[in-house]
C-alpha cells in the first residue's frame, strides 16, 4: 500500500485493528487521527508533492503510519494538539 493510500485509509478510520494509530510526518513528529483529518488537505498535498521531490513543507508530509503495537520506548504525543498517543513502555528500572 502506498503512503497516499495509507493516509486515505487512516483519514477514513480504516486502519485500526484494535490499535491506536498515528501519522508519521517528514520531520519525525506524530499526528493523531483528529489532527490529520482536520489538516487533511495540507497533509495530502505535501505528501503527494514530497513523492515528486518538491514538498512545500516537510513538516506536513506523511511518510507512513505507526501504531501502539509497534511502539516501544517513551510516551509519544501528537505534535499538533499534544494528545497522548502511546503510553511509555519503559518500566523505569535501571539495569545494573
Amino acid at each position: 500500500m502506498s503512503v497516499l493510500q495509507s493516509l486515505r485509509a487512516f483519514a477514513r478510520y480504516r486502519t485500526h485493528a484494535c490499535y491506536r494509530w498515528a501519522a508519521v510526518m517528514g520531520d519525525g513528529a506524530l499526528l493523531c487521527e483528529p489532527c490529520t483529518i482536520a489538516n487533511y488537505r495540507q497533509v495530502f498535498r505535501n505528501t503527494r508533492d514530497g513523492m515528486t521531490g518538491r514538498p512545500d513543507n516537510r513538516d506536513w508530509q506523511c511518510i507512513g503510519l505507526t501504531n501502539s503495537g509497534e511502539h516501544e520506548g517513551p510516551a509519544e504525543s501528537c505534535a499538533h494538539c499534544d494528545r497522548v498517543l502511546f503510553e511509555s513502555t519503559e518500566d523505569g528500572h535501571d539495569e545494573a
